[in-house]
């Protein structure tokens, strides 16, 4: 047989990665739209809460999200709203002290926090989750809170740096 093959292969890994991005950025616009008409159509402050993690959960395609705010003299998280955007909702406490899990690292430092690690981290948090990603809320520089991501898959940079500059529309 004298026929001649050629081989031609194609990395579409690139291209992969870019549409992936671009999936996700449209996720965060849809989703910076619907919390902007949850601030603004709503008037309790349970309701809004609800229905920003609501909205974070199904936009984000999570497994759960919950927004805690931090109740003084105890000094404790308490869990405002939470919402499964994979039909498996967890159950919760009512309280946490601070510093316990992920929440508290984010009180503790008034910082971001993104871990696609769980299991591996120290911080003692879900083992059945891989991803976790919790932002602190600030207003005029007062911490009031903590909104936290809860992943069985990897969490991107994209969702993150989105959730951050949804925190601060949300803890105002």
């Amino acid at each position: 047989d004298d026929s001649v093959r050629i081989v031609i292969g194609v990395d579409l890994t690139e291209r992969k990665r870019a549409e992936q991005n671009l999936q996700e950025r449209m996720r965060v616009a849809a989703l910076t739209a619907d919390i902007a008409l949850v601030l603004t159509h709503e008037d309790a402050l349970e309701r809004i809460l609800q229905r920003c993690v609501g909205s974070l959960a199904e936009h984000l395609d999570i497994d759960f999200v919950r927004i805690w705010t931090i109740e003084a003299p105890n000094i404790v998280l308490v869990l405002q709203a939470t919402a499964g955007g994979r039909g498996n909702q967890l159950q919760a406490p009512l309280g946490a002290h601070l510093g316990e899990a992920e929440a508290g690292h984010v009180v503790r430092t008034r910082e971001p926090y993104l871990t696609n690690d769980m299991p591996l981290d120290s911080r003692g948090g879900d083992v059945s989750m891989a991803a976790f990603a919790g932002y602190p809320l600030l207003v005029d520089g007062e911490l009031v809170g903590v909104v936290g991501l809860f992943s069985r898959e990897p969490l991107s940079e994209v969702t993150g740096n989105g959730l951050g500059s949804l925190a601060n529309t949300i803890a105002v």
